[in-house]
């Protein structure tokens, strides 16, 4: 979950653990039959929905035949498309009205296409014999709306939305997860991005072809906010793998407690 421009491709494609290649090349294609883990990250929806169908057509095609997981990130409200503030949100909208010598075509309704991604991939694992059968599961990762720097701070050129995500990142420094599509609220970056990982890494089997939605929750304490300056690359440290974990324990109300025998009477 980084600005994908050049700056930022070049400085992670320095890193010995990390490899960037674009779709178009042989090597890209290569890898996909040793592919295990897919997470599909994107905060516009359209481009989210176009990758989701790349990566559909492929595991249709038998071009991953080793795949285990797939990772999808969508957002918080996309059952709830039809009450504010999400039917604002969700909103229909003409892009390249104006525009000399362009046809104008459908856009917005952002919700509506990441929907369309979970669908479509859903509707792939069931065409792959189903949850029993299909040897690739998936989850699903709903969040707010996108806040916070963390380490891509450099990349931003608006200087008042960077002090507002600065800010986020110290301040909402822990996260809530709930099964289903729930909360109102934003997410961090770095959290997601944790979030997205284990869902990667865990091996329970409650995460399995399940949706959860996940915002940042804060303000934490005044002595976890000292010390940090992330405009001075000192930022909180992300999450560590434990916290999601006990967040997907299921909560209280969820636990199913067998009932005792009756008292005689």
């Amino acid at each position: 979950l980084v600005y994908p421009d050049k700056p930022m491709i070049d400085c992670l494609g320095a890193l010995d653990a990390v490899e960037c290649v674009d779709e178009s090349t042989d090597e890209f294609k290569g890898c996909l039959k040793d592919c295990t883990g897919v997470i599909l990250a994107s905060e516009y929806a359209p481009t989210l929905l176009q990758t989701a169908e790349d990566l559909c057509d492929r595991i249709k095609a038998g071009a991953m035949p080793k795949l285990r997981r797939v990772i999808v990130l969508s957002h918080i409200g996309v059952e709830r498309r039809d009450v504010d503030p999400w039917k604002l949100m969700n909103r229909k909208t003409m892009v390249g009205t104006g525009v000399i010598g362009g046809t104008p075509r459908p856009g917005g309704a952002p919700l509506d296409r990441w929907l369309d991604a979970e669908t479509l991939v859903k509707a792939t694992l069931e065409s792959c014999g189903g949850a029993d059968e299909s040897p690739w599961s998936y989850t699903i990762v709903r969040v707010g709306d996108l806040r916070g720097n963390g380490p891509t701070s450099v990349t931003y050129g608006d200087a008042m939305l960077t002090l507002v995500d600065n800010a986020f990142d110290v301040r909402m420094q822990d996260i809530e997860m709930e099964e289903g599509d729930a909360f109102e609220g934003f997410t961090k970056r770095q959290s997601v991005a944790v979030v997205l990982n284990r869902m990667l890494t865990t091996q329970s089997y409650r995460v399995i072809n399940k949706t959860f939605s996940c915002i940042s929750t804060g303000p934490v304490d005044r002595e976890r906010r000292k010390g940090w300056d992330v405009a001075k690359g000192r930022s909180p440290p992300p999450i560590e793998d434990k916290v999601v974990d006990e967040e997907l324990q299921p909560k209280e109300e969820e636990e199913n407690v067998p009932a005792g025998a009756p008292v005689p009477t």
